[in-house]
C-alpha cells in the first residue's frame, strides 16, 4: 500500500524483466548461441519510445475534441501503426522475417511498394 498502484506496476515490470533476463541466460547457455542485444532490445525500446511520444501527443490533441474513450482508442491505433513503421524503418524486423509469416510474401511486397522495407 505504501507505493500504491504505480508501485504494483513497477514491481510487475521489474519481475518480468528479471524472468526475461534469466530466460535469456538459460537459452544462451543451453543452445550455445549469442544474441544481438541491440537488435533484440535496443531497437524495440527505441521504437517504443517514439511510439510513446506520438501516443501521448495524439491522445492530448484528441481528448479535448473527442472525449476520453474515443481518444484512447484512436491513440492506441496510432501507436500500433507508429511502432510498426518505426520498427520497419530501423530494421528491427527484416523482409525475410515478414515473409516467414502467413501471407508474408504479399505483406512484404506491399511494404516494399510503400518504401517501408
Amino acid at each position: 500500500p505504501e507505493f500504491g498502484v504505480l508501485g504494483a506496476a513497477a514491481a510487475t515490470v521489474l519481475g518480468y524483466a528479471v524472468i526475461a533476463a534469466v530466460n535469456l541466460i538459460c537459452v544462451r547457455k543451453t543452445l550455445q548461441i549469442r544474441f544481438d542485444l541491440a537488435l533484440a532490445l535496443g531497437k524495440p525500446i527505441a521504437a517504443g519510445a517514439v511510439m510513446s511520444a506520438v501516443v501521448l501527443a495524439a491522445y492530448r490533441l484528441m481528448a479535448a475534441l473527442l472525449g476520453n474513450s474515443i481518444a484512447t482508442l484512436l491513440a492506441v491505433a496510432v501507436g500500433a501503426a507508429v511502432y510498426g513503421m518505426v520498427l520497419l524503418k530501423i530494421r528491427g524486423i527484416t523482409a525475410e522475417e515478414i515473409e516467414m509469416m502467413p501471407k508474408g510474401k504479399k505483406l512484404s511486397a506491399l511494404l516494399h511498394k510503400c518504401h517501408l522495407i
